[in-house]
């Protein structure tokens, strides 16, 4: 395969910054793009961390992560006849990890799952259709999913700001709160998902 394309240029004008950034325990300098928020560094450094082997922590911007996960797929396409040789497949993991540090592109997992699709190949158009629908099915999960924690949050948050008698806060006909419909997103007082730890809720008697 020839991959041509102009992304690793284009990144190297990309402001790069090194950023303090708090870990679980400790606070890390990292090197990131200069525009980025905090908390966008610190999702892309936990995905960082969930790949197999860690990369290096030694240098590198995101410590290396974009680069390592990069270069281990290009890896697998010249193990597996993709690219004619080591030179084409270093192309790809550069261009593919500038992608990344542009902004363009995300990884959706840390291990190349998936096998190679050639496109010349009559089922090629069904394959990715395929693929296609099942990464729909995950991202409408998860959608689901937070959805229903939005809904118990503010289920939870309703009963645990009610005054009354405990039986009545819990009870819908007796607490208006709760046959309320819940405020959009980012209103002030919404309950969200980090701030939603399942407890048992005291009420006053």
């Amino acid at each position: 395969m020839r991959f041509q394309s102009g992304f690793v240029a284009r990144a190297v004008r990309v402001a790069m910054e090194t950023r303090a950034i708090e870990r679980p325990f400790l606070v890390q300098e990292v090197l990131a793009p200069a525009g980025w928020s905090d908390a966008r560094i610190e999702a892309w450094l936990d995905w960082g961390d969930s790949l197999s082997p860690p990369p290096s922590v030694a240098g590198g911007w995101l410590n290396g992560a974009p680069d390592a996960w990069a270069g281990r797929l290009a890896a697998k396409g010249l193990a597996e006849g993709v690219f004619a040789d080591t030179k084409a497949a270093g192309a790809f993991a550069a261009e593919l990890a500038a992608t990344m540090q542009l902004g363009l592109a995300t990884p959706v997992g840390h291990a190349a799952t998936a096998g190679v699709v050639d496109l010349a190949d009559p089922s090629a158009a069904a394959r990715l259709s395929a693929h296609r629908a099942d990464r729909t099915t995950q991202r409408l999960a998860r959608q689901s999913a937070e959805a229903l924690t939005d809904a118990l949050c503010a289920v939870a948050d309703a009963v645990d700001r009610c005054e009354g008698a405990r039986g009545d806060c819990a009870d819908p006909m007796r607490n208006p709160a709760l046959g309320a419909p819940p405020p959009p997103p980012g209103a002030a007082g919404r309950p969200t998902p980090t701030s939603c730890a399942p407890s048992t809720v005291s009420v006053p008697a």
